[in-house]
Formats: structure tokens, sequence, C-alpha cells
């Protein structure tokens, strides 16, 4: 009769690890297809911030002379009114380096995969917390 106790505790052991390993296969699947799905989101902000990646160089070479031509102007403007135009000018420019600067840090941060990263991080955190063995608490009474 004492062999009945014992191997209900391992029994209920063996149920309890027995469900952990399926919550843990459970918790890889939907890993696997959280990390499929932002990969593919990953994958098309890519594009679009090599786009805009490609887009700084001349744009910001148009910025550099609207301003050198700013600057040019603004000595000819003691004579003239040239210089407003040219302003108006490196102003556009700048604006639109200022919001593909916004666009790519956007993109950039989606490309990190940031629910993945966190859902990882609950992951480990449940391993942390694995199932107790049941027989300890029997034991320290």
């Amino acid at each position: 009769m004492s062999d009945e106790p014992s191997q209900s505790q391992q029994q209920a052991e063996l149920e309890g690890w027995l469900q952990w390993l399926g919550d843990l296969r459970n918790t890889a699947a939907a890993l696997l297809r959280l990390a499929s799905a932002e990969l593919q989101l990953a994958a098309g902000d890519l594009r679009r911030f090599l786009v805009l990646s490609l887009l700084v160089l001349p744009v910001g070479f148009l910025a550099w002379l609207g301003l050198a031509l700013f600057l040019c102007w603004l000595v000819y403007t003691a004579s003239g009114s040239m210089g407003a135009a040219f302003a108006g000018f490196f102003m556009l420019h700048f604006i639109i380096l200022l919001v593909i600067q916004r666009l790519l840090v956007r993109y950039r941060k989606s490309m990190s995969l940031p629910a993945t990263r966190g859902y990882l991080a609950d992951i480990v955190e449940e391993f942390k917390r694995a199932p107790q063995r049941t027989d300890t608490a029997d034991s320290d009474a």
C-alpha cells in the first residue's frame, strides 16, 4: 500500500512534465509563426528602407546645392530679391530630408522584430518558472 501514494505522485509529476512539454511545443510553434510573419513584414520595410536610403544622397546633394546658392545669393540680396527664392528652394529640400529621416527611423524599428523579441522574453521567463517537483513539499513536512 505504501507504493500507491508514491506511484500516484510519480504519475502526477509525469503528467505535469508532459503538460509542460506540450505547452513548450505550442509556445515554440507560436513563436515560429510570429517570427515568420514579422520577418515578412520586415522584408517589406527593408525595400522601403533601401529606397529611402538611396534617396538621401541626391536630396542631400540638392539641399547642399540649395544652401550654397542661398549663401551665395545672400550677398546678391543687397541689390535684389533673389535670396528669398533660393531660401525657399533650400527649405523645401531640407524638409524633405527631415521626412525621409523620420521614415528611416520608423522602418528601422519595425525591422528589429519587437514583437518576436518580447514573446521570446516571455518564453524565457516561463522557463524560469518550470514545474516544481511535487514531492519537495512532502519531504519538508
